[in-house]
């Protein structure tokens, strides 16, 4: 897909992508961060030994599978499931008056959950159900090739949208 469309499709795809594996480092760099974080959703302590790395692992895997070269629309089906989960589970500690910190990026954002929690994953399932509707399917393109057939401006969206990323983690944004 190209055209107004297909660039912004990269950008969701990149961006979505982005967040995953960066919530993913975050929460595998603090695993005792993550275990408290799911023990105050009320996760059982005989389940935190299973998801503490599983967490994580889940994310990174969703997280490359939503990059143009992999299969975006199968990362954003995944996406949505995981993102359908802690959406849920934010909102039943926020209704029940519970507001956690929730360690989503582990110890680069620690911050107690709110109604902005909830409208960050409402933005982040939009652009995931986006992708799963008009996004490309499985591609057979080496990184490399990729790359280097993208467009300029495609290339200069990749790095608008790593530095912004990063520096929304980093500083506040998020």
């Amino acid at each position: 897909m190209t055209g107004v469309m297909g660039t912004f499709l990269l950008s969701l795809q990149v961006a979505l992508a982005a967040v995953f594996v960066v919530a993913a480092a975050a929460k595998g760099l603090s695993p005792g961060r993550t275990r408290e974080a799911l023990s105050g959703f009320g996760v059982p302590g005989w389940a935190a030994p299973v998801l503490v790395p599983a967490l994580p692992l889940s994310e990174v895997a969703v997280g490359v599978t939503l990059l143009p070269f992999v299969h975006p629309r199968v990362g954003a089906f995944a996406a949505l499931g995981l993102l359908g989960l802690f959406t849920a589970a934010i909102a039943y500690n926020l209704a029940r008056g519970n507001a956690i910190d929730c360690r989503c990026f582990g110890e680069i954002r620690p911050r107690p959950m709110g109604p902005l929690t909830l409208v960050r994953n409402g933005a982040m399932l939009a652009a995931a159900a986006v992708i799963a509707w008009r996004g490309p399917g499985a591609a057979s393109v080496r990184v490399a090739d990729w790359l280097a057939g993208l467009p300029a401006i495609h290339l200069v969206l990749l790095v608008s949208i790593g530095v912004t990323l990063s520096s929304g983690l980093a500083g506040g944004a998020y």
